[in-house]
């Protein structure tokens, strides 16, 4: 199972309520870049926002320089590691 597989819509419906939407939406994909699923893509795109995708370390330099900018930016970040959950040490 890829890590986009269990998105859908749903997931991404803040966006239809958030005010004001961001101009532009940054996806950090995890240690490397991948693409984003097109379900997603579309839906990004219908609501209107940009979005951008690239590995999570530089969707996060990308993020802060947005920011620091004054623009209206969001990011949706994967981790570069997944943790694997233990019951002795939690996340």
């Amino acid at each position: 199972m890829g890590a986009w597989d269990a998105w859908t819509k749903a997931h991404w419906e803040v966006f239809d309520v958030v005010v004001p939407k961001p101009e532009i939406l940054i996806f950090g994909t995890g240690a490397r870049m991948e693409l984003v699923p097109g379900h997603i893509r579309g839906y990004i795109k219908e609501l209107g926002i940009q979005m951008d995708v690239m590995d999570t370390k530089n969707a996060c330099s990308t993020y802060n320089l947005l920011a620091e900018e004054g623009r209206r930016v969001a990011a949706a970040l994967l981790p570069v590691e997944p943790k694997k959950w233990t019951r002795k040490r939690g996340w």
